[in-house]
């Protein structure tokens, strides 16, 4: 008989200190401290479709890229005095951050005023998440487990499981996303 497994995901957010991983810049490291070879483990590795097993989500999942009308829209959203209208444009332009990185530089901050300009770029700086992972049986056992690696968000990655119990190395891949000024998604 198998034993039934729970997948719990510790993340912590940097700024709510609830979830599964915290959100660094890619230079930062842990507890804020430049980045260095020993502050990822090299758990993570970038997905390349030649290299994936059948069953690997690279490539099926796309998002489409926000169009320059799109991001001028939410920009003047942001800009408004209307709290839920920013934000849903706040969620939408961290959850777009590489694009929106891109379209900052090439069209402007638009309408925003320069305290939320420097505001949106620091939160678009946080490109990395540091994930924790644990699979543990009905008996408390962590049958697979992965400590404390960064990982860009927004792309896709393979995670290797630093230690098993009694289990073959799992193959997981997944993709974590911004979803807010402090929420994660992760698709694993």
């Amino acid at each position: 008989m198998r034993p039934a497994f729970v997948l719990a995901i510790a993340l912590t957010c940097l700024a709510c200190l609830a979830g599964f991983g915290s959100l660094v810049s890619p230079d930062t490291g842990a507890g804020g401290a430049p980045a260095s070879s020993e502050d990822n483990p090299g758990t993570g590795t970038s997905a390349d479709p030649e290299e994936c097993a059948v069953g690997c989500s690279v490539g099926n999942h796309p998002i489409t890229p926000l169009t320059s009308g799109e991001y001028r829209d939410l920009l003047e959203e942001l800009a408004s005095g209307d709290e839920d209208v920013r934000a849903r444009a706040i969620e939408t332009l961290l959850f777009h951050g590489e694009n929106v990185r891109k379209l900052l530089a090439e069209h402007g901050p638009g309408p925003l005023p320069p305290h939320k300009v420097n505001w949106l770029r620091r939160e678009l700086s946080r490109t990395h998440v540091r994930l924790w992972l644990r699979v543990v049986d009905e008996t408390g056992i962590a049958r697979v487990s992965i400590d404390a690696a960064r990982f860009p968000v927004g792309r896709k990655e393979h995670v290797h499981a630093e230690s098993t119990v009694d289990l073959q190395p799992p193959e997981i891949s997944g993709t974590v996303h911004r979803t807010g000024v402090a929420h994660l998604w992760a698709r694993l």
